[in-house]
Parts: C-alpha cells; sequence; structure tokens
C-alpha cells in the first residue's frame, strides 16, 4: 500500500483508525516545528521531511536529504530522525530528556520507535524538531561526509602499504595440509586392496 501512494494523506488515509490518528498527530507535531527549509514529502513511500533538491543536490544518491520520516510497521510506529543520527550531542540530549520524563527511548542509530503516542514525551518532540535550521544540518551532513571521506582515503593508503597478514603468513609457514592420494581407478576399485 506504501508504496502505491503518492501524497501524504493518501498514506494516512490508507491506515486503520487508530493508526491514522497516531500518524496524523506526529505529522501535525512535525508541521508546526519544521524549521523553515524543509519540505513534506513520499519519498521511500512514507511522508518524509527533507532538504529540497534545489537547496542541496548533491546527495549520494540523488534523492532529497532527509531531515524525519514516518511509518507505521506491523506492530509500531517509526520517526525516523536523521538529525539526531547526525549529532552525536543531539541524542544525548534526546536520552536525558526521556529518562527525566520517565519515558524508555526505543531507538536505533536514527529510529525511534513507539507503540502509542503515550510512550512519547510530545513536548521534547516538538522541540528535537525545531531544533536544527536547515543550514545547520547541511553544516553537520557535509562535515561528517568529508570526514568519512578523509578516514576512507586514511584507511585504504595504510592498506597499501603493508601487507596483509594473510600474505605474510602464507610467505612465512608452509602448507600443512597433506596431499592427496592420487585416485584410483575403476579397475583398481574392483580389486581389493593388499594389505
Amino acid at each position: 500500500m506504501a508504496g502505491a501512494t503518492r501524497t501524504v494523506d493518501e498514506y494516512i488515509g490508507g491506515l486503520s483508525v487508530e493508526q491514522q490518528d497516531v500518524i496524523a498527530t506526529i505529522r501535525d507535531l512535525i508541521l508546526r516545528n519544521l524549521p523553515k527549509g524543509y519540505q513534506e514529502s513520499m519519498t521511500w513511500g512514507i511522508p518524509t521531511y527533507e532538504v529540497p533538491l534545489e537547496r542541496y543536490p548533491d546527495t549520494y544518491n540523488g534523492k532529497p536529504l532527509g531531515y524525519a520520516a514516518l511509518a507505521v510497521k506491523k506492530n509500531y510506529y517509526t520517526i525516523h530522525l536523521m538529525s539526531v543520527y547526525a549529532d552525536p550531542e543531539l541524542l544525548k540530549w534526546l536520552s536525558a530528556e526521556f529518562k527525566r520524563r520517565g519515558k524508555k527511548l526505543n531507538m536505533g542509530k536514527g529510529c525511534l520507535r513507539f507503540k502509542r503516542l503515550d510512550d512519547l514525551p510530545l513536548d521534547v518532540m516538538s522541540e528535537l524538531i525545531s531544533k536544527t535550521s536547515l543550514e545547520d544540518y547541511v553544516a553537520r551532513v557535509n562535515a561528517g561526509w568529508h570526514r568519512q571521506a578523509r578516514e576512507r582515503a586514511q584507511r585504504s593508503s595504510t592498506a597499501a602499504r603493508r601487507p596483509t597478514r594473510r600474505t605474510e603468513t602464507a610467505a612465512k609457514k608452509p602448507s600443512r595440509k597433506k596431499a592427496k592420494p592420487p585416485a584410483r581407478t575403476k579397475a583398481a576399485r574392483k580389486r581389493p586392496r593388499a594389505r
């Protein structure tokens, strides 16, 4: 169903009444607090809040840079928070705010999972969505990608300078495998072996 929808309203309309209430509430919260410049769209088959390609066209996959997204799974809901994924300090803040309100944070690298609206402190979610301006988010993503590129280049240049462990080991130690005996021919298999 999700892959066939073209608008956020169609996506929400295809959900159960309970799911519609949850997703519509989170969507309204996001739209009220979304900093200027981000846009709502249906990307990856789910409601997504992203940096328009006109503002940041150099993405690795040609799709807009995601800031947040909503999805309904079989037994839970998700809010994809790429701003949290790109900023460890923001994750630390989010974790502390959940703890302070007695809520359990069920989160992967950038995906917050919850079963009911009661699982979320909505005031914290509002503040989280409003925390990162489009300009700050793009700068943080750029800094992260440049850092990753430097680290990859450093790893590959280090690997090119030294032989791999396997090559060193193979050069030092002879093989311990025993040679296989020659295969017996069909005629030889019929004759009993001498003892």
